[in-house]
């Protein structure tokens, strides 16, 4: 029988205790209670604790309770001390199990351990699931600020599911309906980006034509802006105005439009420190930042690596495949780093299917010799290209990893040799191997290839061997004797 979405959501609820803490300003008497939900010292007034002192950074340090004690992380210029501690330096962390004094500047802060409360926990959130505790505490606070207007901002590394949970976070709310608009910043040139996110109108500028702000396309909807660090100072300043106003004027637009749209906005860096190096606006940064979450790594997420392996076969189409991985595959699978978070497992895991599907669906998910092919492409900077070698790698050659691997070589260099014009300093560059590896493994065996025509830079080849034969020719040749 299946079970309502009201009573699949209490059944995945659970409680943890999470510590809390006091912190109070020992000049003013000012304090705040520090819980699960991170909160921040600072000079601007903007933080939590606002700290009227010249020698704190706009947003000095940030304090989050957690199961442990309480999380303090400094995001200063000149360094938090915890007086009878150690310092702390910038992007440096402690955990803090009992009381304590602190000076920030020259500001002293009173610490004190307040005991343990009672935390919610959500193993799912729509057709997300964890087991991981920090998982599961964003998914409840996720659940809360469903329909609610304010902005939400996601931190966290490439390929650790920002899009996904904003997506999520869309269909779970009154906006379903509506459009849901990704703005990858990191994939649009940075003197595009105001008028991609605002638009124009025809005329605005010579050979302009009329587009559409992001905004007023995803009226009613979700607007997902990744990597929201890389807008210019005035460009952050007209999201400020859609933010608070509601309204949006395109390039050469007479009157602004109105729209009601709901912000949620990513990044990998700390916004907090590009606010104190005077990158980003502080007044923007607290109105995109009223709700935040940091999203773990995946290497700190093991305990989801076979949950989110099934739910990434299913999504591929090929649930049946996890019976195909061995208990061997699933260990190691689970104890690989997966630098590329989320994303990169997703890509193995579809290489695997590519091959498993060749195989007649018969044998193991071979996920060893697809991460083998990935690795190969890891410096290809577009996803949609180094999917494409991947894929021609795995399809030209069965599951013997030395063919696979020589195969994926080929076809790197055969891209270098044509996005550089065949220069072997460039190509090394690239794909990070000397000149001499590029030489020896791509345009001796091009040139070398009876069945082959000559490569497109034939005269840089030939030059490269002679070079090379006159290098390995010894200085003083000795006279050979006349038999």
């Amino acid at each position: 029988m299946k079970r309502t979405s009201d009573e699949r959501t209490a059944s995945d609820e659970r409680s943890v205790k999470i510590q809390r803490a006091l912190l109070e300003c020992a000049e003013t008497g000012e304090r705040i209670v520090i819980g699960d939900v991170p909160r921040f010292v600072g000079r601007d007034d903007m933080n939590n604790l606002c700290v009227d002192d010249p020698k704190v950074t706009k947003v000095h340090c940030g304090l989050t309770g957690t199961n442990h004690g309480v999380l303090l992380s400094d995001r200063s210029k000149n360094g938090t001390l915890i007086i009878g501690g150690e310092v702390l330096i910038t992007g440096q962390y402690v955990l803090l199990r009992r009381d304590a004094t602190i000076r920030v500047g020259d500001t002293v802060l009173k610490f004190s351990m307040r005991g343990p409360a009672e935390q919610s926990l959500a193993r799912t959130f729509g057709p997300l699931e964890s087991v991981t505790m920090e998982m599961q505490r964003i998914f409840v606070h996720l659940r809360e600020q469903v329909d609610k207007p304010a902005p939400i901002h996601l931190t966290g590394e490439a390929g650790t599911g920002k899009r996904h949970l904003a997506e999520t976070l869309h269909q779970a709310s009154k906006r379903a309906g509506k459009p849901f608009v990704v703005v990858d910043c990191k994939t649009i040139p940075h003197d595009q980006l105001d008028a991609e996110l605002f638009g124009h109108e025809a005329g605005a500028f010579p050979g302009a034509k009329k587009k559409e702000s992001v905004f007023a396309v995803a009226d009613g909807g979700t607007v997902f802006i990744n990597e929201v660090e890389r807008l210019s100072l005035e460009a952050q300043v007209r999201l400020l105005r859609v933010v608070e106003e509601k309204e949006v004027r395109s390039w050469g637009q007479a009157r602004a439009r109105k729209v009601d749209v709901r912000i949620v906005t990513g990044n990998r860096q700390d916004l907090a420190r590009l606010v104190n190096e005077d990158v980003f606006h502080a007044d923007v940064y607290a109105r995109l930042c009223q709700v935040r979450f940091q999203l773990p790594l995946l290497r700190e997420r093991r305990h989801d690596i076979e949950l989110l392996t099934r739910q990434i076969l299913t999504t591929l189409g090929q649930p049946k495949a996890f019976g195909a991985l061995s208990t061997d595959t699933l260990d190691w699978m689970k104890k690989h780093d997966w630098r590329g978070n989320i994303q990169q497992l997703r890509d193995v895991l579809s290489g695997a299917v590519d091959l498993w599907m060749r195989a007649a669906q018969s044998g193991r998910l071979d996920v060893e010799t697809a991460f083998a092919v990935h690795r190969e492409f890891d410096h290809v900077r577009s996803e949609a290209a180094r999917q494409d070698l991947v894929s021609q790698a795995l399809t030209r050659h069965g599951t013997k990893l030395r063919d696979v691997h020589r195969e994926a070589t080929r076809l790197v260099y055969e891209m270098l040799a044509r996005e550089t014009g065949g220069n072997i300093a460039a190509m090394a560059r690239r794909a990070g191997v000397s000149r001499h590896h590029v030489y020896k493994h791509y345009f001796n065996k091009q040139s070398d290839a009876a069945t082959e025509s000559p490569p497109a830079s034939s005269d840089r080849v030939r030059r490269a061997k002679a070079a090379s034969k006159v290098r390995s020719a010894p200085a003083n040749p000795k006279k050979t004797r006349r038999a």
